[in-house]
């Protein structure tokens, strides 16, 4: 069967890359061929015009360093996206046309302006084309009554799955899906999830770095939580292993490939963070963390799936660095369930063949 994937493959950003790879792998597993769509590449972190003007600027400004750091991330990503097999466009002789997952109905996004007609479906002429985890993110419902020719596009799926209560909600329940399809719009797992941890584990690579607390943030940390960071590693006698610019680290990594990153959450002893994939890897990885959703939607919806804490104040988030303690016995029994719902799903348009 040939499939083609619609969604974020080629930024760099790690989420991005691993929900595709692992989509791409699960569908592979069930004999499937597997390409995705070339999409647009304005607004995206990685193509040879972005790093060029990004490496440019920080040249013109004196700063080596970064210019270094901008050309080595794009070539550490390169190294993983290359590998993904890349279609012009999704013709008739596709057996599947697969829709996310990732943030793909982001209204509010550039790339929706840029890559609306293949979000969407418009140019799909697969024999069938579906919805998988996509995320309307943060979206509101009137911002998509401004796109009427969303209506349209929807109609033509042949099914549609979304990621997140929140999309499901204010896509569906307020009549825009659900009125268009007069069924329920599952919910179902990132793709990530399909993907066992000893599959992650092979692409892992030795950090040379024993006993640390994994600090991936987006944004800056506020002082009294990056001080508490700082008190629990050392009462814990722990390193910090930062990713990103949320604090300093006893090691920092400004240049990150795929690999480092999972490498990162399975050698943690402790994990910080508030992204979406950041929560995901770690309950993939069984790790004990502090989340902070910071008003994200779809953060917020996959704790409270799975009954993990959200601190959305940075003296909230402080305690539980010490208190929290995931019963990872009680959230393996929901996410199993989530995960045999997913697959049911996607083996139902392939054959059933994947497991």
């Amino acid at each position: 069967m040939k499939v083609c994937i619609v969604t974020v493959y080629n930024s760099e950003n790690c989420g991005s890359y691993w929900q595709a790879f692992a989509l791409c792998s699960y569908l592979k597993q069930g004999g499937c061929d597997v390409s995705f769509m070339k999409r647009k590449r304005k607004g995206t972190s990685h193509s040879i015009v972005y790093v060029g003007r990004q490496t440019l600027k920080w040249i013109l400004k004196g700063e080596i360093e970064k210019a270094k750091a901008q050309v080595q991330q794009y070539w550490a990503f390169n190294e993983s996206i290359k590998k993904f097999k890349i279609v012009d466009e999704i013709d008739a002789n596709f057996d599947l046309c697969i829709i996310g997952s990732d943030t793909l109905w982001n209204l509010e996004d550039q790339y929706f302006e840029d890559n609306r007609a293949i979000f969407f479906g418009e140019k799909s002429k697969a024999k069938k084309t579906i919805t998988f985890a996509v995320s309307a993110a943060n979206t509101s419902y009137d911002a998509f009554k401004k796109h009427v020719e969303i209506i349209d596009d929807l109609k033509k799926m042949d099914a549609i799955a979304v990621r997140d209560k929140y999309t499901a909600s204010d896509v569906y329940k307020r009549q825009i899906v659900r009125k268009l399809l007069g069924k329920v719009t599952p919910i179902v797992v990132d793709p990530t999830m399909l993907l066992e941890k000893t599959e992650y584990q092979r692409y892992c690579i030795d950090l040379q770095i024993d006993k640390f607390i994994f600090v991936y943030y987006f944004g800056r940390i506020p002082d009294d939580l990056q001080n508490k960071i700082r008190e629990y590693a050392n009462s814990k006698k722990l390193k910090i292993v930062v990713m990103g610019h949320g604090m300093k680290g006893d090691y920092k990594f400004d240049v990150f490939s795929p690999r480092v990153f999972i490498s990162c959450f399975n050698k943690a002893d402790y994990v910080v963070t508030n992204t979406f994939h950041g929560v995901m890897f770690t309950l993939i990885f069984e790790k004990q963390a502090v989340f902070n959703s910071c008003g994200k939607e779809k953060v917020k919806d996959v704790m409270n799936e799975y009954g993990l804490n959200d601190s959305d104040y940075s003296e909230n988030m402080a305690i539980n660095l010490i208190n929290n303690n995931i019963d990872y016995n009680r959230v393996k029994i929901k996410l199993n369930e989530n995960k045999l719902a997913a697959k049911e799903y996607i083996n139902a348009f392939i054959g059933g063949r994947a497991q």
